[in-house]
C-alpha cells in the first residue's frame, strides 16, 4: 500500500508536487528531498522552496513588500546575504551615533529607536526623548507634563505607555497612554488612563532599582502587560489588558516570589517565576526524618520554571460607554493559569536567588520587523530563543554586604539559553495543564554559563544582549583590549553551517587549543572560549581596524556544560551553539545590543555624555547560496 501511494505521488507535475510541499513543514520537506535525486533537484532549484526554507531556519516571516513585482528569487538572494553576514559577522566601520545626555532617569531601545526619559524638576521623569539610530539630529524631549516610574514605546504606533503608581499608596497604578506626535492621549485608546487597583497583598514597586536597565510595560499590538512585582516583600502581580479596548483581560498574582515576563508570540507569555515553598513530595531525599526537627524555612526551596500562558482575548461590547477615570478592580478580573510550565533545578539548601539579577530577555518583540531588504520586509513571528540570567547568593549573605546595585562579590552568576523551539514541541495539544519537569527536558533545550562578577558591568544593562538566536559579548583580554563575538544558539543554524569554509575564515584551532576549550565549555565558561584560545591571533590595535577575518567555533550536543554549584544536583545541558569572532580589537565598551541589523555599543565610562557606536552589517556584499 504504501508502494502505490509513493508511486502515484511519482506521477504528479513537479509544479503540483511543489504546491503541496508548500503547505508542508521543514522536516517534511527536508525528508522528501532525500528520497531520490528527482526529489532533491526539484526542492534545489524550487525558489520558492528554497525561500521557505530558508525563512523557517531563521525564524522569519514576509510581512510586506518594499518595491513592486519583486520576484521570490530575488528576495531570496537577499535573505541569503543577510543570512551570510551574520554567518560570517560581515560588519562595517563603526558609524558614531548621537551623543546622549548624561542626567537620563531610565532608558530603553526598541526598533533601531533609542527612547530616554528625564525630569525638568523631580526626580521621576516627565519628560521623553525618542531618538532614530539611522539619524544623526538628536529632537528635543517631549514634555507629558505627567510623572512616571516606567515606560515603554512603540514607534510603528506612536505609542508611549507612561506607568506610575499612585501618590496616595502604592496600591493604585496608573497607566498613561500618550502619543509620541501630539503628547496627548493616545488616538486608538478607548481611556486615556488605565488605572488598576492591586488586591490587598499586593503593592507596586515601580522603582528603577537598576537605572540603565530595560524595565518596564511590555507591549504588542493592542495587548499591554505590567509587572507591578514588589520585591522586597517578595509579591508580584501581572496586568495583562487590552489598551485600545480599555479592558483589563486578566491577571497573574504571585506571593513569595518573583517574576519576569515577555511575549513569546501573538498568542502566548512566558512568565521566569521563582517560588519559595515546601519541596515537592516526590523529590525529598530518603532521609526526610532526619530533618524534622529543623526549622520549617530551612526545608524551604527555591522552585523555579518558565511558565507559559496564553493570552486571553478581548471579550467587551464595543459600544459600552467606559467614562474616564475608569478604575478596574483587579481582584475582579480573571486568575490567569499557565498553559505549562518548564521546571528548572531547584536550588541548593544555603542559597537564595537575588531578584534584581535574575531576569529573562528576548527579542525582538514577535511581529516586529527586523530586516527591511529593497524587496521585502522580515519579521520574527515567535521568539526562538529565550535568555535567562540567574544570580545566586548564600542566604546568609542576602540583604548584608551586597553590591550596590543588589549583587554580593560572593554570588554565582549564570547565564542561560533555552531553545524554545524545543519547548513548542512540548505544548499540550488539548487544553489541559501540563508541568514538565526538568530531567524531561533542561539538558538537550538549554546551555549553561558562568559569569565572573569582573566581568559584569553594572551601569551596562547585561540581560539586553540577546536577539532572536543570537548573543553579542565584548572579550577583555588582560591588557583591556576589548574583541567581538557573536554566539548563535539556532541548532538549525548550526548543523546546517559546521562545514561552512570561507577565505575570511582563520584556520581551525590546534589539537591543544581545541582540548583547552572543551574544557572551558565543560565548566561553564564557554562564553569566554573564544577570547582564551585566540588571544594570541587577535590584532591588537586602539581603534577598530577593519577587517573582515574571523574566528569560527562549535560547540555541539557532545560536548556538554556541568553546573556543580548551587543546586541541589549538577545541572548539564547540550544545547549547540557557534561562535563567530572578529580577529581585530574593537574600542572598549560599557554595553553591547543587536537590533535588526545592527551591533550597537555605547561609550560611557564618566559622568560625560553617552555615545553611540553602530556597526552595521554589511549585507550588501556579494551572493553566496552554496551549499555549506
Amino acid at each position: 500500500m504504501e508502494f502505490m501511494k509513493r508511486s502515484s505521488f511519482e506521477k504528479i507535475y513537479d509544479d503540483i508536487r511543489v504546491m503541496i510541499l508548500h503547505f508542508s513543514s521543514l522536516q517534511a520537506i527536508l525528508r522528501f528531498a532525500v528520497t531520490s535525486r528527482r526529489n532533491y533537484n526539484l526542492v534545489k532549484t524550487s525558489n520558492s522552496l528554497q525561500l521557505q526554507i530558508e525563512l523557517e531556519i531563521n525564524g522569519l516571516e514576509i510581512v510586506g513588500t518594499t518595491s513592486n513585482g519583486s520576484s521570490r528569487q530575488q528576495i531570496l538572494g537577499e535573505l541569503i546575504q543577510y543570512r551570510n553576514a551574520w554567518l560570517d559577522l560581515n560588519i562595517l566601520p563603526p558609524a558614531v551615533g548621537p551623543v546622549l545626555q548624561e542626567d537620563m532617569k531610565c532608558w530603553q531601545m526598541y526598533e533601531g529607536h533609542w527612547a530616554s526619559g528625564f525630569s525638568h524638576h523631580r526626580d521621576r521623569p516627565d519628560s521623553l526623548q525618542t531618538i532614530s539610530l539611522d539619524s544623526s539630529t538628536l529632537p528635543p524631549p517631549v514634555d507629558f507634563r505627567t510623572e512616571y516610574d516606567q515606560f515603554t514605546v512603540d514607534p510603528n504606533q506612536q505609542l508611549v505607555a507612561l506607568l506610575a503608581a499612585s501618590q496616595k499608596g502604592s496600591d493604585h497604578v496608573h497607566i498613561h497612554l500618550r502619543s509620541l506626535v501630539t503628547k496627548m492621549a493616545h488616538p486608538r485608546a478607548r481611556l486615556p488612563t488605565l488605572t488598576a487597583i492591586l488586591p490587598k497583598e499586593h503593592r507596586a514597586d515601580l522603582s528603577r532599582d537598576i537605572k540603565r536597565l530595560r524595565l518596564g510595560p511590555l507591549v504588542m499590538g493592542n495587548i499591554l502587560v505590567i509587572n507591578v512585582g514588589y520585591r522586597l516583600e517578595w509579591t508580584f502581580c501581572v496586568l495583562i489588558w487590552d489598551w485600545m479596548a480599555g479592558v483589563l483581560l486578566g491577571h497573574i498574582p504571585g506571593i513569595d516570589g518573583f517574576c519576569d515576563a515577555r511575549f513569546l508570540d501573538s498568542n502566548h507569555l512566558v512568565l521566569y517565576t521563582a517560588f519559595k515553598g515546601e519541596p515537592d513530595s516526590d523529590e525529598e531525599s530518603d532521609g526526610a526524618s532526619d530533618s524534622e526537627s529543623q526549622d520549617s524555612a530551612d526545608r524551604q526551596v527555591w522552585s523555579i520554571s518558565l511558565e507559559v500562558y496564553v493570552v486571553p482575548p478581548t471579550r467587551t461590547r464595543t459600544g459600552c460607554y467606559l467614562p474616564p477615570g475608569t478604575q478596574f478592580e483587579v481582584f475582579k478580573s480573571d486568575i490567569l493559569c499557565p498553559k505549562i510550565s518548564f521546571r528548572l533545578p531547584h536550588l541548593d539548601t544555603g542559597f537564595s536567588i537575588v531578584p534584581c539579577r535574575t531576569l529573562l530577555w528576548s527579542g525582538p518583540t514577535p511581529g516586529s520587523v527586523t530586516y527591511t531588504s529593497h524587496s521585502a520586509q522580515f519579521a520574527c513571528q515567535k521568539v526562538s530563543t529565550l535568555a535567562l540570567t540567574l544570580t545566586l547568593t548564600k542566604q546568609w549573605y542576602f540583604g548584608t554586604s551586597f553590591h550596590s546595585e543588589g549583587a554580593h562579590v560572593g554570588s554565582l552568576y549564570y547565564r542561560i539559553f533555552v531553545d524554545m523551539k524545543y519547548l513548542f514541541s512540548h505544548f499540550p495539544i488539548e487544553g489541559r495543564q501540563r508541568a514538565v519537569r526538568w530531567n524531561e527536558w533542561g539538558e538537550q533545550a538549554t546551555r549553561w554559563f558562568k559569569a565572573s562578577p569582573g566581568s559584569l558591568d553594572y551601569r551596562g544593562c547585561w540581560g539586553d544582549w540577546a536577539s532572536g538566536s543570537r548573543f553579542v559579548k565584548g572579550n577583555f583580554d588582560d591588557e583591556g583590549v576589548q574583541t567581538l563575538s557573536v554566539f548563535d544558539f539556532n541548532p538549525l543554524t548550526i548543523g546546517r553551517h559546521f562545514n561552512r569554509s570561507r577565505p575570511c575564515y582563520i584556520q581551525a584551532l590546534s589539537s591543544s587549543q581545541a582540548m583547552e576549550g572543551v574544557e572551558i565549555v565543560r565548566r561553564g565558561g564557554g562564553l569566554f572560549v573564544s577570547q582564551s584560545v585566540y588571544d594570541t591571533l587577535v590584532v591588537k590595535s586602539p581603534s577598530f581596524r577593519h577587517s573582515n577575518k574571523v574566528f569560527v567555533d562549535f560547540v555541539g550536543r557532545d560536548q556538554p556544560t556541568t553546573i556543580d554549584e548551587g543546586f541541589q544536583d549538577y545541572v548539564q545541558s547540550r544545547l549547540p551553539y557557534r561562535i563567530v569572532t572578529r580577529a581585530c580589537s574593537v574600542l572598549p565598551s560599557a554595553g553591547w545590543f543587536l537590533d535588526g541589523t545592527r551591533i550597537i555599543t555605547i561609550q560611557q565610562y564618566t559622568e560625560s555624555p553617552w555615545e553611540f557606536c553602530i556597526f552595521r552589517l554589511n549585507i550588501n556584499d556579494v551572493i553566496d547560496s552554496s551549499d555549506d
